[in-house]
């Protein structure tokens, strides 16, 4: 935290990688946004839509599949969350150590009724 004092983060980018891990939060279009954890059949269907995809990538030795939170970076003024991420193989070369850096191949958002707005809306765009 001593450097955070020493250095402070110019841009949002820079405070959002000082977040902790595992922190729900997007930056999008340069706004900063938070939200609490889903509910549970948002993590239920979570958890069937990605290990069927998960199983069907496996078995082809297609590339990899995520789930939130993991961060996908567009540009510097976007930083986003999605529920699920797929990665082809040849396009591994955008996953590094803290995230994805580019455009996945797939992106798959559960809606939510409390966060249904914010996905078609902002997030989508």
């Amino acid at each position: 935290m001593a450097t955070a004092l020493l250095h402070p983060p110019k841009t949002l980018m820079e405070v959002y990688r000082m977040l902790p891990e595992g922190t729900r939060a997007e930056i999008i279009n340069g706004t900063l946004y938070m939200s609490p954890a889903p509910f549970l059949d948002h993590q239920r269907i979570i958890i069937e839509l990605s290990s069927s995809l998960h199983d069907f990538v496996k078995e082809g030795s297609l590339g990899e599949v995520f789930t939130s939170p993991v961060d996908v970076y567009l540009n510097q003024q976007n930083a986003y969350q999605p529920d699920i991420i797929f990665v082809a193989s040849e396009n591994s070369s955008i996953l590094k150590e803290d995230g994805i850096y580019g455009a996945p191949d797939l992106i798959i958002e559960i809606l939510s009724p409390g966060n249904a707005n914010y996905d078609l809306s902002k997030k989508r765009d």
